[in-house]
């Protein structure tokens, strides 16, 4: 190709580019609840400008500020007038002229889910905010990250929408380092992938374009830096234009199997979307494959559109992963993993088909999509209703789903790695910190240890919340108790209908080991309203509910991905120590007669266990057993934390509690 063809295709390619970046925009709005449309538009404003009007400012002479090339059009400052008062948009002209030097964010690009047959009313807004770090000094990157952090709590607060910027350093991204495991980052051990994602899902919302999207798809690092040249001597596009990340034409295997291994704990978070990625994963490391990658697929289409652009799934780059997918497990006639994959993106973009659209005048492409992927699995009408009611699913039947998700990963990654095995290839593209990182979540997740309250293998983190549950107990032999926990608000009559199964939840002897249970898996939130049926036992709603409130108090809800390398790295630490005095006990007696034993360790992992059995003895014994293994930490004391139903005898428990407790400890610091 001569000088003169190559500057005509990049500038094509470019134009074609921008094309298709505002259809993706368009998508994401289309499927954007209306109330919150405007906030698209709000969001790159508050980084380009700094005034104290506005949500994001930062005082003092390091605040750092503005986007290159962004100028608000009619559109926008329309969109601004519905959140902000039109009297602080007015004589903004000032402060929306950034010199381009004084800009600090040169791009701000969307990933993810959005303007994607895969967003719904909950998608996460995942910004990629690209700068020169090494053009800041600390004190400039630390108002920076505030400025962010007071934009995502204002998002957060005002409107419920969950936005996350991420600081990313264009050389580093350039030169793939995005650092080692932890919650935000890929890991050593799969740098590239994080890429091909990022090119393959990215919207730019305001500021340069990445020069990857305008060179030609499988371009070599030479060709790459031969188009760079080229810009500079074009008449028509001019560098300034673009934003360099780096080029990308190729992952190797190594890479590829390091991000399986990850794949498997993210699962524990977001199931589904590991499912389809570790699906990928094995398509791309069968050697009998020869796959291009995503990313270069999604821009063969943009580059060279052919007549089946008017497919709306054409442009889709969440589609064109399914799609992958589903020629490759159907060439290997695995059915039953073809049909848990659609089922599962039936079920996550919430697109209710059959009778649910029929009538309906319009379809969105979201819509039209998923009605075409339904036409031709030819499903049956009873399967489609089943999939639609997925909320009022069985708890029974949500569960199985998530062991066929989870089947799956664990089948796959065994798979992968003995093709990699038979391959020859070593897995050098993922390090020893990572592998005993990811290791100890896997513990974390899967273990079944003595008392421990296991993880839901679930498919979905939606589904499993209960708006209401309702508590039932039946005495059973020799004074004891069987409490059951039910979906919705039902009563005894309720009960005796032998569809009632169909609303059970857990049974269990203890309620407090019940209700942790719904707790730790996220059944039951601050959101939840509890119903408790009459029964023989001496338990007050009212002593469930400030138990509930204490537990999300002291135990607020995380997610392994979040858990710190520091913490993983070292050996399990008990954390916090929750102990509940005579739950259920009546109220005249004034001895302690039961103990429930709640901690926490630095693993994630949370332990729940009840005693009855010489409490009081127990108790002492307990407390100066961990005093004893923990005398380094100077706070261990205020790890301990204590809960008593209010009743007569409140006082004198509570005097009991104390001076075993510091007895107990103080023996032992």
């Amino acid at each position: 190709m001569t000088k003169i063809k190559l500057e005509d295709a990049l500038v094509r390619n470019y134009q074609r580019y921008l094309e298709y970046n505002i259809l993706r925009k368009e998508r994401l709005l289309t499927l954007m609840p209306q109330k919150k449309q405007p906030l698209f538009y709000a969001l790159p404003f508050l980084l380009h400008i700094n005034h104290p009007c506005f949500p994001g400012f930062i005082d003092g002479d390091d605040a750092v500020h503005g986007i290159s090339r962004y100028n608000p059009d009619k559109t926008a400052m329309n969109n601004l007038r519905k959140i902000f008062h039109e009297n602080d948009l007015q004589n903004l002209e000032p402060y929306l002229q950034i010199p381009e030097k004084n800009s600090v964010i040169k791009s701000l690009l969307l990933m993810g889910s959005l303007g994607t047959v895969a967003q719904n009313r909950d998608s996460d807004f995942d910004f990629w905010v690209c700068v020169s770090l090494d053009r800041l000094s600390s004190d400039q990157a630390c108002s920076l990250g505030a400025k962010l952090s007071a934009v995502e709590a204002w998002a957060d607060q005002e409107y419920a929408l969950e936005v996350h910027f991420f600081i990313t350093d264009i050389k580093s991204v350039r030169s793939n380092r995005f650092g080692t495991a932890d919650k935000e980052s890929a890991g050593t051990s799969q740098a590239r992938l994080l890429k091909e994602e990022f090119y393959r899902t990215s919207i730019l919302v305001a500021g340069k374009t990445p020069f990857w999207w305008i060179v030609a798809p499988k371009t070599s690092d030479k060709a790459y830096k031969e188009a760079k040249e080229t810009v500079k001597k074009s008449k028509n596009i001019r560098p300034e234009m673009f934003i360099d990340l780096g080029n990308l034409n190729q992952i190797s295997s190594d890479e590829f199997f390091g991000a399986a291994i990850w794949q498997i704990c993210k699962a524990m978070d977001s199931p589904y979307k590991s499912v389809l990625k570790m699906a990928i994963l094995a398509a791309f490391l069968d050697p009998d494959e020869k796959q291009l990658l995503l990313c270069d697929s999604m821009k063969y289409r943009v580059q060279q559109p052919t007549a089946d652009q008017r497919n709306p799934r054409y442009y889709d780059p969440y589609t064109i992963l399914f799609d992958t997918i589903q020629r490759y497990y159907q060439k290997k006639h695995h059915q039953d993993d073809l049909d848990l994959f659609r089922t599962c993106l039936y079920i996550k973009t919430g697109v209710m088909a059959g009778n649910a659209l029929k009538g309906k005048r319009s379809l969105n492409f979201k819509e039209r999509i998923i009605s075409s992927y339904v036409k031709k699995w030819d499903w049956s009408d009873e399967r489609i209703s089943h999939l639609n009611a997925f909320m009022d699913w069985d708890f029974d039947q949500m569960i199985d789903l998530g062991y066929r998700v989870h089947h799956f990963m664990i089948a796959a990654y065994q798979d992968l790695s003995r093709m990699l095995k038979e391959s020859g290839h070593k897995t050098h593209m993922i390090s020893p910190q990572d592998l005993t990182v990811i290791g100890r979540k896997l513990e974390s997740f899967y273990s079944v240890k003595q008392n421990k309250i296991n993880y839901i293998r679930r498919a979905f983190s939606e589904g499993l919340f209960q708006e209401s549950i309702s508590l039932s107990a039946l005495a059973g032999r020799n004074h004891s108790q069987i409490w059951s926990l039910y979906r919705g608000k039902v009563n005894q009559n309720d009960l005796k209908e032998s569809s009632a199964s169909k609303l059970l939840l857990k049974k269990g002897g203890q309620l407090i080991e019940v209700l942790v249970w719904a707790l730790f898996n996220k059944l039951i939130t601050k959101k939840s309203s509890l119903y408790l049926l009459p029964n023989p036992f001496p338990v007050t709603m009212n002593e469930i509910q400030n138990f509930v409130e204490r537990y999300l108090e002291l135990f607020p809800q995380c997610k392994i991905s979040s858990l710190s390398n520091e913490a993983l790295l070292s050996q399990e630490k008990a954390m916090r120590f929750f102990f509940v005095i005579n739950f259920g006990v009546p109220k005249w007696v004034h001895n302690i007669e039961k103990i429930t034993v709640v901690y926490s360790n630095s693993w994630g992992e949370l332990f729940c266990f009840s005693k009855e059995e010489d409490p009081e003895v127990f108790l002492n014994q307990f407390i100066s057993k961990v005093s004893r293994e923990d005398t380094g930490l100077v706070d261990m004391m205020g790890r301990y934390h204590f809960y008593i139903p209010q009743g007569d005898n409140f006082r004198e428990l509570s005097v009991k509690v104390d001076h075993i407790a510091n007895r107990s400890y103080f023996r032992h610091i």
